[in-house]
């Protein structure tokens, strides 16, 4: 979550706030402001007057509060990234439910940017970086799926937009909403009504992010972890290219590739963006066996 350094009038603010309420209305978390919303939830900045610092406090939107599904699903969203305890992994801080009966999970506050935020950087030149710093992430990235995947919980929604970059170097993988734990039904996501937001469901029963995601998810399949792998192939194409395998002008388009296997993978002719290394510097043979192999519909099917 993008954040610049607090300074100190920051917290007095934020503290003279809390000591202005009543005893009966104080909580554990003031809400300061706003970071990110999402299809479940909104992200605030809080202060945790527990402990003494600031949080990412993620509550439900209050519309979805009485669908039981999303209710349900908000829930396990904090118990899987809880049992998950790695360096790359977001922690879970704290969960409940707040005065009004919402579920909220507080996480660390991270100062940085998605992935996807820099990615769009480095496709517009206004940063720059390295093959070999790409890589880098990749391998934090991996290594969190990796803890995930010994504990047979798959992630499935795997994209630059659930990647957080921190200032001081630091790779999380988040949103684990839609990730996938052995001896539990999907019952909270086949449930899910037509008027759900579409961040969440693509096409009812599909589930995910359609340009990273494996054939068989697209279809609507049974997934195990070689879904994670294919999306992240997909994810090191686009560290490399800045473009996804899949394009399409609509959401449906880009599904009737992906479940067809009509991937647009990089060849030994492309070239790494020159933000990314010198000019005309070819991508790494290495890396394009990579992203062939974790892609190739024949090694999801």
């Amino acid at each position: 979550m993008n954040r610049n350094p607090l300074s100190n009038s920051d917290k007095s603010a934020d503290l003279l706030k809390m000591a202005l309420l009543d005893e009966d209305e104080q909580d554990r978390y003031l809400i300061c402001d706003s970071l990110a919303s999402g299809g479940m939830g909104m992200i605030y900045r809080a202060y945790d007057s527990h402990t003494e610092r600031y949080v990412a406090y993620k509550v439900i939107h209050p519309e979805l509060q009485k669908n039981k599904a999303i209710f349900e699903r908000f829930t396990y969203e904090s118990e899987v990234a809880a049992r998950l305890e790695h360096p790359n992994i977001m922690p879970v801080y704290d969960a409940g439910h707040d005065s009004d009966g919402r579920p909220f999970y507080t996480m660390k506050l991270l100062k940085g940017q998605t992935l996807a935020k820099f990615i769009q950087k480095l496709k517009d030149n206004q940063s720059s970086s390295s093959f070999e710093n790409m890589i880098e992430i990749l391998i934090k990235v991996c290594d969190a799926i990796s803890c995930a995947h010994e504990q047979d919980i798959i992630h499935r929604d795997l994209k630059p937009d659930n990647i957080m970059i921190g200032d001081f170097g630091e790779v999380l993988v988040l949103d684990w909403g839609l990730a996938k734990i052995p001896n539990k039904k999907d019952t909270a996501i086949d449930s899910l009504s037509p008027s759900t937001p579409s961040e969440f469901s693509q096409m009812g029963a599909v589930i995910g992010t359609p340009a990273y995601m494996a054939p068989e998810q697209a279809q609507g399949k049974e997934v195990d972890p070689r879904a994670d792998i294919y999306s992240l192939g997909a994810l090191l194409q686009t560290m490399l290219t800045f473009d996804p395998p899949i394009n399409g002008d609509n959401t449906e388009e880009i599904l009737s590739r992906v479940s067809s296997g009509q991937i647009q993978s990089p060849n030994t002719n492309d070239l790494l963006p020159e933000s990314l290394g010198e000019k005309n510097q070819r991508i790494p043979r290495s890396a394009l066996a990579v992203i062939k192999k974790a892609t190739q519909p024949e090694s999801v099917s």
